[in-house]
C-alpha cells in the first residue's frame, strides 16, 4: 500500500485505534447503511451509491462530485445537466469548512500536554492503565506510539495517555549509548 501511495504521489493518513472520533461518523454511518440494506433485503451497493451521491452539509457537493466532478446516476431521477461535470475549484471550500470545524471543536476542548520522546506515561488498555514510554510521535494530531513494560508498541491518541511519575523500572530491548562501552548490552532506566 505504501509503495502504491508513493507511485501515485498521495499520502495515507490513518486514525489512532480506539479513537473513532478522529474518523468522524463515516464508519458508523456506512455500517448502519449496510445493516439496514441487508435487513430490508436490498442491495448494499445501492445504499452506498446513494450515500456517495448525497451532498455534504455546508459544501453542497457530494463525495462523488468531489471525486468525479459530477453527480452519479442512480435510481432517483436526475437531470442530465447534473451528470455533466462543472469544473469548479472546491479545494478552498473544503479547507475553509475544515478550518471552521476545527475552530468550533477547539473552543470546547482542553489543552493537553504535548508529550516528548521517552516521557513516562500510563496508557489505557480497555479498563486498565499500564506503564509505558513515548517512543514516537505520529504526524497525525495527538497520536503517539507507546511502548509498554512488556515490550508491546501501541499507537494511541493523547486522550488515552496520561503522564506518570513514581518508581523506577528497567526495560530491556532499548539500547542506550554509554561512554566507552558501546558494544555492551545496556538498559534504559525509566521512572514510574
Amino acid at each position: 500500500m505504501k509503495q502504491f501511495a508513493k507511485e501515485w504521489n498521495f499520502t495515507i493518513t490513518t486514525s489512532s485505534p480506539t479513537y473513532a472520533q478522529s474518523n468522524g461518523r463515516y464508519i458508523q454511518t456506512v455500517k448502519n447503511l449496510i445493516r439496514k440494506a441487508v435487513e430490508e433485503n436490498n442491495d448494499p451497493n445501492l445504499a452506498l451509491l446513494s450515500y456517495r451521491d448525497t451532498p455534504i452539509y455546508g459544501l453542497k457537493k457530494s463525495p462523488a462530485q468531489l471525486l468525479f466532478g459530477r453527480r452519479l446516476q442512480d435510481r432517483a431521477p436526475t437531470a442530465t445537466k447534473l451528470l455533466k461535470p462543472p469544473y469548479a475549484n472546491v479545494k478552498q471550500k473544503v479547507q475553509a469548512r475544515q478550518e471552521k470545524q476545527k475552530f468550533y471543536y477547539d473552543r470546547s476542548t482542553r489543552h493537553h500536554k504535548n508529550f516528548q520522546l521517552d516521557d513516562n506515561v500510563r496508557v489505557q488498555l480497555g479498563k486498565t492503565w499500564e506503564r509505558g514510554v513515548i517512543t514516537k510521535r505520529h504526524p497525525t494530531p495527538r497520536s503517539y506510539d507507546v511502548t509498554t513494560e512488556d515490550g508491546a508498541t501501541l499507537r494511541r491518541n493523547q486522550r488515552f495517555i496520561n503522564p506518570s511519575l513514581g518508581q523506577s523500572c528497567y526495560l530491556p530491548n532499548r539500547r542506550v549509548w554509554q561512554h566507552g562501552d558501546a558494544a555492551s548490552r545496556s538498559y534504559r532506566m525509566w521512572y514510574w
